[in-house]
Parts: C-alpha cells; structure tokens; sequence
C-alpha cells in the first residue's frame, strides 16, 4: 500500500471543504469577513453529504423493492435523490454560514437586497 493510496482521501477532504468554502464565500447575501469562517459551514455540509450517501447507499442496498420498482431507472432515480441530498447539504453549510455572519457582525437583516423583489420594496423587520 502506497502513501498516495492512505493519504489520497484526507487530502480529498480538505480539497471539498476549501471548495464548498470558496462557494460558499459566494453564496450568502452577506459580507464573509475570511474563508476561514467559511470553513465550520464548509464541514458542516461535507459531513452531511457524507452521511447522506451512506444512509441512500445503506437503504438502496438493503430494500429489496427498490430495484423492482423502479426497474432500469433505479440508478437515474438514486442519482437524483443524491443530487437533491447533495443540495440540500449544501444549504444547511450556507444557513450556518450565513447565521455566523449575522451573529458576528450583529445584523438581522441581509447586506444586499433580494434580487428577486421589486426595487424599492422593503419587508418590515416586525
């Protein structure tokens, strides 16, 4: 067993959570002070993935309905329930993000507007 064959997986760890980071340094309509605070968010969605893929890779295997119900579309069926739990792994690593903003920089409400409300068009806090 090689070195690149151990170290291979956490090097591939670290590579998606600074990935999921710079995303997310993106994602929220609020002012990310570093990548660094990015990082819990970051975590937060890979080890949610990682849990997600292995509970639909657990149910897949041990249903034994799965692949009579769907037939030849049960692995295009499995990819988009991955996909969707991929996603939201993703958003709840943002929620956390975008929560730790708010509580470090004492806002409640967000830096920029919401691109999809008409201009001018401001929700009342209370």
């Amino acid at each position: 067993m090689t070195a690149w064959q151990v170290a291979r997986w956490p090097v591939a760890v670290v590579m998606l959570v600074f990935a999921i980071a710079v995303l997310l340094d993106h994602a929220p309509r609020r002012r990310q002070p570093a990548l660094s605070w990015l990082a819990l968010g970051a975590a937060i969605a890979v080890v949610l993935t990682l849990a997600a893929t292995g509970a639909l890779a657990a149910y897949v295997k041990v249903s034994s309905s799965f692949g009579s119900t769907y037939g030849p579309l049960a692995g295009i069926v499995v990819l988009l329930m991955w996909s969707l739990l991929c996603s939201i792994s993703f958003f709840y690593g943002a929620a956390v993000c975008a929560q730790l903003e708010a509580l470090r920089a004492g806002q409640d409400s967000p830096a920029l507007d919401d691109p999809g409300r008409p201009h001018g068009h401001v929700v009342d806090g209370s």
